[in-house]
């Protein structure tokens, strides 16, 4: 996974698109991310994706679909995705595209009080008395 990402996150192999399908007034961005994750070894190819505040407790449904296009050709033997003995290769030709849909939900977080003082701003939850 960690060789994906160096040609993924290759601004100079592939574009990275993201349309938003639906949910859109939630997304602020989308974007590419190389980071290090909880049980991974060394960088790996992630999706960053910031949302807007919503104000309410309901669920709210996110889709996206994200598209990798070539912009260059790539044999992915060379970045060792397949062993070099094998008689056979994968190679991503200039201007092919891989697209798929991501779908989720979300919501925020629904506080019941007991007479409990709150302040205005107090982000990340719904107050519900």
């Amino acid at each position: 996974m960690k060789e994906l990402g160096k040609v993924f996150t290759d601004k100079k192999l592939v574009k990275f698109s993201a349309k938003k399908v639906e949910g859109s007034k939630l997304v602020d961005s989308v974007k590419l991310a190389e980071k290090t994750f909880e049980n991974s070894k060394g960088h790996t190819l992630g999706i960053e994706m910031k949302l807007n505040d919503f104000f309410t407790d309901d669920e709210q449904k996110i889709e996206l679909e994200l598209t990798f296009k070539m912009k260059d050709d790539v044999d992915l033997t060379r970045f060792g995705f397949i062993k070099t003995y094998t008689d056979y290769s994968i190679y991503l030709e200039d201007g092919s595209e891989i697209t798929f849909t991501v779908e989720f939900w979300t919501n925020n977080a629904v506080e019941t009080t007991d007479g409990e003082d709150v302040m205005a701003g107090d982000g990340g939850a719904i107050w519900k008395p």
